[in-house]
């Protein structure tokens, strides 16, 4: 509830209610919320327990197939949630797919913030600088898009079920200009995920055996001998800027395009 910074008139959305527990605190608030829930036997206990609440809006819905920009309309929002521990890299990407989108078209409502519960060991992945073993592809995307901060852990014993390992809760604050962002997105992404299914080995390895990438990568200022996790946020859009650069001259050059200048 702190790290979220309620002010009065704040639209929050929370994900998965669940029995209520979090959103009757939310309630309490200024805020106007809208607490989406999948699992329809929950939703007559959560009507009745919220109904003297008249800024909880109860929506019986998938949020991973609920388009972000219908539920909040009124926006800017604040996003909250005890995840679904299967769904979570799922869940961050749409958010982050959200906010690209949002930075595209003024008229897309931002989601100012997230505080989700997720697995420590998720978490753990999501904040982790380069040179760290749990330093990878959830790291990056997570890392270019928001300000990511570990805020506590939260032992298995406090849920009921207990759950087989620790949560922990992670703040996003996504950024509305990066400092670091590639320019093709397809790209980055693409070589991140072929380089760290293949960490072990190191970097001039796996880059020669990508298609379309070699050997566009050589152009790059890094040294080839390191492997992924050595790599920060900007040396890998660094990467994926130059080869981009270079497969667009190359496809300039075969459909006989000049170059722009």
């Amino acid at each position: 509830m702190d790290a979220l910074e309620i002010q009065p008139g704040d639209v929050v959305v929370e994900i998965g209610p669940g029995r209520g527990i979090l959103t009757r605190h939310l309630a309490a608030t200024p805020a106007k919320i809208t607490a989406v829930e999948i699992d329809a036997r929950l939703l007559p206990k959560l009507e009745q327990s919220l109904s003297k609440f008249d800024n909880v809006k109860l929506q019986h819905a998938d949020f991973l197939e609920t388009s972000l920009t219908d539920i909040i309309k009124e926006g800017p929002a604040k996003v909250v949630g005890n995840l679904p521990y299967h769904l979570v890299s799922e869940i961050i990407f749409k958010l982050f797919r959200h906010a690209r989108a949002a930075r595209d078209d003024k008229n897309t409502p931002w989601v100012e913030r997230a505080v989700l519960m997720m697995q420590k060991e998720v978490a753990r992945r999501v904040v982790a600088s380069e040179g760290n073993k749990t330093y990878g592809i959830l790291s990056i995307f997570c890392q270019l898009e928001a300000q990511v901060e570990s805020m506590l852990e939260v032992p298995a014993a406090c849920f009921s079920p207990k759950p087989k390992v620790d949560g922990d809760v992670v703040k996003f604050v996504p950024y509305k200009t990066p400092s670091v962002y590639p320019q093709n997105w397809q790209t980055l992404e693409r070589i991140v995920r072929w380089c760290f299914h293949r960490r072990r080995k190191m970097l001039r390895s796996t880059l020669s055996s990508l298609a379309g990438v070699h050997p566009f990568w050589q152009e790059a200022s890094l040294d080839f001998r390191r492997r992924p996790e050595d790599l920060s946020t900007g040396e890998w859009v660094n990467l994926a800027d130059t080869i981009w650069q270079l497969q667009q001259k190359k496809e300039q050059r075969s459909h006989g395009t000049p170059d722009s200048r």
